[in-house]
């Protein structure tokens, strides 16, 4: 594969200020217009791994999956490697219910880090809905090893034990994950 031709200093310089304003833009919400910044940037540099990759995460918080997993996968192809891009990739995955995909994602993050625990967490929702339920019960329990207090995976096992009946290990799961985020509206529902 031939290397793209390194850009100008100035360039590099336009490029490096446009990240620093999409950025901004995106963390401000702005979405619109970090998008069209990125794009911008695209503009300029086709390959640039960190805007793909960023653009990729507007189009799944904009609902279009299917734009992500093709913007995040041309990230990962021009060497952005970050953990977090697989991880982003296999939740845009998820969000388009191609949960095979998914699954594959998130397994090879935890081959990469064991520790990853909303990979794990991630995995046991896509496991759960797939009916996989001891899958599932096991990824929930291998985040709360990692992280006792992880309040995702005790509101999942609290659901996924209370679907099976097992109301009292359930409501323990419940009141653990309100005690991180009190306002848990799905947990306070329970």
């Amino acid at each position: 594969m031939a290397e793209e031709p390194q850009a100008n200093s100035s360039e590099q310089q336009r490029v490096d200020q446009f990240m620093r304003m999409a950025s901004a833009l995106h963390e401000d919400g702005k979405l619109e217009h970090a998008e069209a910044t990125y794009r911008r940037i695209l503009f300029m540099q086709p390959n640039n791994a960190e805007a793909l990759y960023l653009l990729g995460e507007i189009s799944m918080r904009k609902g279009r999956h299917e734009d992500a997993i093709r913007l995040i996968n041309k990230a990962i192809a021009c060497g952005g490697h970050e953990p977090v891009f697989f991880f982003s990739l296999a939740c845009a995955y998820h969000g388009a219910g191609r949960l095979k995909e998914a699954v594959e994602y998130y397994h090879k993050i935890i081959e990469r880090d064991s520790r990853a625990v909303e990979a794990r967490n991630n995995l046991g929702c896509v496991l759960q809905t797939q009916e996989d339920l001891a899958g599932a019960e096991r990824e929930y329990r291998a985040a709360l090893q990692i992280d006792a207090e992880f309040s995702p995976a005790h509101y999942n096992l609290g659901r996924l034990l209370d679907d099976r009946g097992e109301v009292d290990e359930a409501i323990l799961h419940y009141r653990r994950a309100l005690v991180r985020a009190p306002d848990h509206q799905d947990c306070l529902n329970r």
